[in-house]
């Protein structure tokens, strides 16, 4: 407590000069203990946050005047404490950057942590992505050693970095960073927020006793602090637990009291989840009306904070109205709002999954390195059992001789399986990249055709199937899809349940792509006419297909960092698909844009303009064969 005390009092002494702005610096800060002088500026720059001008120049002045004074610790915590306000202000540029290079990698310990974490936030910002995640990856590796006592930020920095892996959806491994800064604060200090966001973590997870724990926590300190603003919050939180317990009475009894106090207090987002929820609960119970009403309360507050465009909300939200809305007969509402959730729950994953890219590419990095390290190491082995053969005699020479060669031999023969598999998940270019530089980069390309097909009733058709019928035909048909795009020079995206997507002019660039595209088109089409006469003369169900082609521009690269994947995204993307679901079946419905690359090659019937779920009306042609 006594050194708390002295910490208090200098900052204290400090704050004074730095908010009358002496120009002399305390002597009582000159060459102290890190974590007194960092908690000393960083008390100094809240207490003069809204005079920026003020804390910039005050700070300036004791890098200078440090520097005189030869406490080279105070100068670069004064120079880390000004970047980052800076950086908070989005006024931190190239130079500090490489001022902050400088310090992490002419410095050690606390200070060495707090460059690393600053440029992590630097590139963060930027959305550089990789190096923002190894910068965070080697601050942690450092400050994780550290008590916070002697490093203040500690916890700040654990939960900001718990944060980044909650951002990507790995809740599991999100949980077990604020769970360290939490163990890692003092209780007087330890924030709602914080124990509420633990909560959320299982609760993603689908732990939802471990969730209710920390939620109850979070309330336990919400109550003590008389807070009714979280007090609303998590009693909305510990509804929705409720609910998808199917407890609905507890639920609907948190719901209202979540809704009474977020609308008081104007956490309006809070609201209308809670309201939703609510109406869900009022539409399990009978009440269809009720349920419409509640919903359309929380639609109206989507409006007023002006949360269109957030699809955070949307996602949320919006099938619970759409549901509510097909419940009191209105189906064409419901449509709408169901699709406007599903295109934001894509938005949603396919923000996210530029950031896996990283991910992805940070973890080819780390393997990279490990590989070398291991090819060092036992190459060292090979040294040592080499030198110890000699000794031993030409016939253990001999021996060792025949085993190396086995050895590479099926080092060789896993690696050529390696590598098949990889090119099984990636595209040559794209695999060859990742192998060559530990990385692959997303691209833009301008000119990309994107075909989607899809089996019409689906499900209709499968039910007439068994499971293994129904697996060996879907396996059957995509395994032709396989060969025909293959020879035509197309990628395969992937395939979503009876979906299957491809996509010419990429990775590698060409001209030709939108004509490969629609013969391949017609290649499907007519195996798929064959397959159908085929089956139908046996009495077997048979699938009918849906083709759409689009040709536009798109992003694509790596997904994930577990299984992951090449894709592509992109507004043409999701034109393709308009063009899949706006045709008939049997058909191949191409975009304006396809048309006029391939107009010369291909007899067309216009369809005219026709509207595609939220893209307005768009021209549509029908491929009728080659000229």
């Amino acid at each position: 407590m006594r050194q708390i005390s002295r910490i208090g009092s200098a900052a204290f002494i400090f704050v004074l000069f730095f908010v009358r702005g002496s120009g002399a610096l305390p002597e009582d800060l000159l060459f102290k203990k890190y974590a007194l002088q960092r908690l000393t500026l960083d008390s100094a720059v809240n207490s003069t946050r809204d005079n920026p001008l003020q804390t910039i120049s005050e700070l300036s002045n004791i890098e200078n005047l440090a520097n005189q004074k030869s406490d080279a610790q105070l100068e670069n915590i004064a120079r880390i404490v000004h970047y980052r306000y800076l950086l908070q202000r989005e006024e931190f540029n190239s130079e500090h950057e490489i001022k902050t290079l400088e310090i992490a990698q002419s410095q050690e310990g606390y200070l060495k942590a707090d460059a690393l974490q600053l440029l992590a936030d630097y590139y963060w910002r930027k959305k550089s992505y990789t190096p923002a995640l190894e910068n965070y990856i080697n601050a942690y590796n450092l400050y994780s050693k550290y008590d916070t006592t002697d490093f203040p930020s500690k916890s700040e920095y654990v939960t900001d970095y718990g944060g980044k892996y909650y951002y990507f959806g790995d809740y599991a491994t999100a949980k077990k960073y604020f769970l360290e800064a939490l163990q890692s604060m003092r209780v007087e200090n330890i924030q709602i927020s914080r124990i509420n966001t633990v909560a959320l973590c299982y609760d993603f997870l689908g732990q939802y006793d471990s969730a209710v724990f920390y939620f109850d926590k979070a309330m336990d300190v919400a109550v003590k602090k008389n807070d009714e603003t979280w007090i609303g919050i998590l009693s909305g939180n510990i509804a929705d637990i409720f609910y998808k317990r199917k407890e609905f009475a507890k639920a609907r009894e948190l719901m209202e009291k979540s809704i009474q106090l977020c609308l008081k207090y104007n956490v309006l987002q809070n609201a209308a989840y809670s309201l939703s929820l609510l109406g869900d609960i009022y539409l399990a119970g009978g009440d269809k009306k009720k349920a419409l009403e509640l919903e359309l309360q929380a639609y109206e507050i989507i409006k007023k904070k002006n949360k269109w465009n957030s699809y955070i909300v949307v996602k949320r939200v919006y099938p619970y109205i759409a549901r509510a809305y097909a419940a009191n007969g209105n189906t064409t509402l419901a449509y709408t709002f169901l699709d406007s959730a599903a295109a934001a729950k894509d938005s949603v994953a396919a923000e996210r999954s530029l950031l896996y890219v990283s991910g992805a590419q940070h973890k080819a990095e780390v393997q990279k390195h490990m590989a070398e390290m291991l090819e060092k190491e036992s190459a060292l082995k090979r040294q040592t059992v080499i030198r110890d053969s000699f000794i031993g005699g030409f016939a253990i020479v001999a021996l060792f001789s025949i085993v190396v060669f086995r050895q590479k031999k099926r080092i060789t023969a896993e690696k050529k399986r390696s590598d098949e598999l990889l090119l099984n998940i990636l595209p040559e270019e794209t695999a060859e990249e990742l192998k060559d530089k530990g990385s692959a980069e997303a691209k833009s390309y301008d000119l990309v055709t994107v075909m989607f097909t899809d089996f019409k009733d689906f499900t209709q058709v499968s039910e007439k199937m068994d499971a293994k019928e129904l697996v060996k035909e879907i396996n059957y048909c995509y395994s032709e899809f396989d060969k025909i795009i293959e020879n035509h020079n197309i990628e395969k995206i992937k395939t979503i349940g009876d979906s299957y997507m491809c996509a010419g002019g990429l990775p590698v660039v060409n001209k030709t792509n939108a004509e490969d595209v629609v013969k391949a088109a017609m290649a499907i089409q007519q195996f798929m006419q064959k397959h159908k006469e085929e089956r139908e003369k046996t009495n077997r169900s048979f699938f009918q297909i849906r083709i759409g082609i689009h040709t536009g521009s798109v992003v694509a690269g790596i997904v994930g960092i577990r299984k992951f994947a090449y894709d592509i995204w992109g507004d043409t993307v999701n034109i393709a698909s308009r063009m899949e679901s706006s045709g008939e079946e049997g058909k191949i419905n191409i975009s304006g844009s396809t048309y006029e690359l391939v107009k010369e090659k291909f007899s067309c019937v216009h369809r005219g303009k026709i509207v595609a779920k939220n893209k307005g009306e768009i021209e549509m042609y029908f491929v009728e064969g080659a000229l």
